[in-house]
C-alpha cells in the first residue's frame, strides 16, 4: 500500500542497525528493507502489527547476517516465526516481547533448538536486558 516502506525512506544501505516503530509496516515493507540492506546485524521491529509469519521468514532468509532480533509488540507473529528465527545462523541475542500468539512453550522449543542465544520471549514489560546494544540504530517512525 502507499504507507509501506519505500527505498527512499531507508537511508544509506549500509546500516548494519535498523529499528522500525510503526503500525503500518507491512510484508511488502520487510521485503523493501531486505532489498536496500543486505547486511544488518541489528533489527528491532516495534509495534509492527502488519508483519506476518510469512513474511518474517521471508526477511529472515534474505539476511544471514543477523545477530540480534528484537520483536516488540508485532502482534500478528506466531510460534513459527520463532522456529524461523531459530534458523539464523549468526543470531546471538533475542527479545520477543508483546507476541500474544506464541504458545507457552515457545521459549523453551526456541532455547532447546538454540541453546546458546541469549533469548528472552514474551518477557512482560521492559526486561532490562538490552545492555548488548554496542552500536547504534537508526530508527524510523512512520
Amino acid at each position: 500500500g502507499s504507507s509501506d516502506v519505500c527505498s527512499s525512506d531507508l537511508g544509506s544501505s549500509a546500516l548494519e542497525t535498523l529499528a522500525v516503530v510503526s503500525n503500518s509496516f507491512t510484508d511488502v515493507s520487510l521485503r523493501n528493507i531486505a532489498t536496500h540492506h543486505p547486511h544488518p546485524r541489528f533489527v528491532h521491529f516495534s509495534d509492527c502489527d502488519g508483519i506476518t509469519d510469512a513474511g518474517l521468514q521471508r526477511f529472515l532468509r534474505s539476511e544471514p547476517l543477523l545477530e540480534k532480533i528484537e520483536l516488540d509488540n508485532c502482534t500478528d507473529l506466531t510460534d513459527q516465526s520463532l522456529e524461523a528465527i531459530s534458523g539464523a545462523p549468526l543470531l546471538r541475542h533475542l527479545i520477543v516481547t508483546g507476541v500474544g500468539r506464541c504458545g507457552p512453550d515457545a521459549e523453551a522449543k526456541f532455547r532447546e533448538r538454540r541453546p546458546l542465544v541469549c533469548a528472552t520471549i514474551n518477557a512482560a514489560g521492559n526486561t532490562g536486558i538490552c545492555e548488548y546494544y554496542d552500536f547504534g540504530f537508526k530508527e524510523f517512525e512512520l
